[in-house]
C-alpha cells in the first residue's frame, strides 16, 4: 500500500512545486532509477529471500553479502554504458537537455539502491518485514519531506535535489553493506569461501531477473506509445488510469505474496510441503483480492472521479477487461511465487514471455487500435500466464515431491 500512496504524495508536491511537467519528468526519471535496480529486485534480491528463509541464521550475512556483491559486478557494466550515453537517453525519455545531468544522477541512485532492494530482501527472508518496511521508508520520506519545503528553493533545481537526498540516503546503506562486507571477510578466509559458495547458487537468478526485470519495464512502455499511436494520448491516459486505480489493489496483493509469505513458502517448500503452502496463501490472497476488484467495478465512478476528477470517464465494459486481466494477475502471481522457490528460473524466464510481451505483441498487431480490444488483450494475455504458471508449478512441484520422497525412502532404509 505504501507504494500507491508514495507515489500519489509526490505526484501531488510536484504539482505544488512547479506544475503538472515535473509530475512526468519525475516519473522518467524514477524509471531509470528503478530500471537498475529491476533485474536484482527480480533475481538475485528473491534468491536471497528464499536462501535465507532456508538456511540457519549463522550463514545469513553472508548470503546477503554473496548476493550484493554479486549484484554490483553484475550491474556495473551496464551501468557505465547508460552513463556514457546519458545524453541520448535523455532524449530518448523526451526530457530537455538541460535534465542532462538529473538522468546521470539517476543511473548512479539506481546502483547504489542496490544495497537497499538487497537488504529489504534479506530482511524479508528471516520473516523481519516490518524493518524491512523501516528500510523503504529511510529512503523514501526523506524525499517527500524535503520536496514539502522545496518550494524555497527554485523550481529548476528541485528534481536534483531529491535525487541528491535520494542519494545519500542509499549511500548510507551502502557504506553499511560494505563495511559489513569488509568486517566479516578481514581475517577468516572460511566467511570469504562461503561467500563464492552462496554466489554460485544465486547465479541461476540472474538471467531470470533481467528477463523480467528488463524486459517487463520496456514493455510497459511500449504498450502505452501503441495505444497513443493507434488511438490518442488521451486513450493512453485512460488506459493508465484504470491500471493505476486497480493497483491499489494489486500491489497490495502481489507485496503480501512476495513480502510476507515467500518466506513461509521456501521453509515449507525445503520440508516437501510446497503444494499444501500455496493451496492455503491461494485461499488466502485471491479471494479476498477478487471481492476488492469486484467492489472496484462496482464503485468505479466515484473512485475514478476521486482519483482523476469528474472529466475521466471510462465505461463498464471496459473496466471489467482491464480489471479482470489484474485478477489474472494476481493468481499468476501466487504460482509465480511457488516457481521462483521451486528454482524454476529458466521456465520463469521462458514464461515471461506470456505476460508483458505478448500483450505489447498483440497491441502491436492492432488491438490496440480501441480500449475495448487493449483490455481483452490484457486479459486474455494474464488469463493465459496464470495457466501457465499454475500448470507449471504444479509439473514440477510434483517431480521435486516425488524425489523428495525417494530420498526419504533410502535415508529409511539405510
Amino acid at each position: 500500500m505504501w507504494g500507491p500512496l508514495y507515489r500519489s504524495i509526490l505526484d501531488k508536491l510536484w504539482v505544488d512545486t512547479g506544475g503538472i511537467n515535473l509530475v512526468g519528468q519525475w516519473a522518467q526519471l524514477q524509471t531509470l532509477i528503478d530500471f537498475i535496480g529491476a533485474p536484482i529486485g527480480s533475481g538475485i534480491g528473491i534468491g536471497v529471500s528464499i536462501i535465507v528463509a532456508q538456511k540457519k541464521t549463522s550463514d545469513h550475512k553472508v548470503i546477503l553479502l554473496s548476493g550484493y556483491c554479486m549484484s554490483l559486478a553484475v550491474i556495473l557494466p551496464f551501468l557505465l554504458v547508460a552513463i556514457i550515453y546519458s545524453q541520448q537517453i535523455c532524449q530518448w525519455l523526451g526530457l530537455e537537455p538541460t535534465f542532462n545531468e538529473e538522468v546521470a544522477i539517476s543511473l548512479i541512485v539506481g546502483y547504489l539502491n542496490i544495497g537497499n532492494i538487497l537488504l529489504c530482501n534479506f530482511l524479508i527472508g528471516s520473516s523481519q518485514q516490518v524493518r524491512a518496511f523501516y528500510i523503504i521508508c529511510f529512503t523514501t520520506v526523506p524525499n517527500i519531506l524535503l520536496l514539502r519545503y522545496s518550494p524555497f528553493f527554485s523550481t529548476e533545481i528541485s528534481t536534483r535535489l531529491v535525487l541528491y537526498c535520494y542519494a545519500t540516503t542509499c549511500l548510507i546503506t551502502s557504506s553499511w553493506m560494505i563495511f559489513l562486507l569488509f568486517k566479516t571477510t578481514q581475517n577468516n578466509a572460511h566467511n570469504f569461501i562461503k561467500i563464492i559458495s552462496y554466489s554460485r547458487k544465486l547465479v541461476k537468478f540472474i538471467f531470470v531477473g533481467f528477463a523480467i526485470g528488463v524486459l517487463s519495464p520496456l514493455c510497459l512502455l511500449m504498450v502505452r506509445s501503441f495505444i497513443s499511436i493507434q488511438q490518442d494520448w488521451a486513450a493512453s491516459g485512460v488506459a493508465t488510469g484504470l491500471w493505476r486505480a486497480s493497483d491499489w489493489i494489486f500491489a497490495p496483493a502481489t507485496t503480501m505474496v512476495f513480502y510476507h509469505y515467500l518466506p513461509i513458502l521456501s521453509l515449507q517448500s525445503s520440508r516437501g510441503r510446497a503444494l499444501e503452502s500455496i493451496k492455503e496463501i491461494t485461499i488466502k490472497v485471491v479471494p479476498t483480492s477478487f471481492i476488492a476488484l469486484i467492489l472496484l467495478v462496482i464503485l468505479r465512478d466515484p473512485i475514478l472521479n476521486m482519483l482523476y476528477g469528474e472529466s475521466f470517464k471510462a465505461p463498464l465494459e471496459i473496466c471489467i477487461y482491464f480489471w479482470l486481466g489484474d485478477a489474472f494477475r494476481i493468481l499468476s502471481s501466487v504460482f509465480l511465487m511457488g516457481l521462483y522457490v521451486l528454482k524454476a528460473t529458466k521456465l520463469i524466464a521462458i514464461w515471461d514471455l506470456f505476460s508483458q510481451p505478448l500483450f505489447s505483441f498483440l497491441l502491436f498487431v492492432g488491438m490496440a487500435s480501441s480500449l475495448k480490444l487493449t483490455g481483452i488483450a490484457f486479459a486474455s494475455t494474464y488469463f493465459l500466464y496464470a495457466l501457465l504458471c499454475i500448470f507449471g508449478f504444479l509439473y514440477i512441484e510434483h517431480h521435486v515431491s516425488k524425489r523428495i520422497g525417494r530420498f526419504k525412502f533410502e535415508a529409511q532404509r539405510a
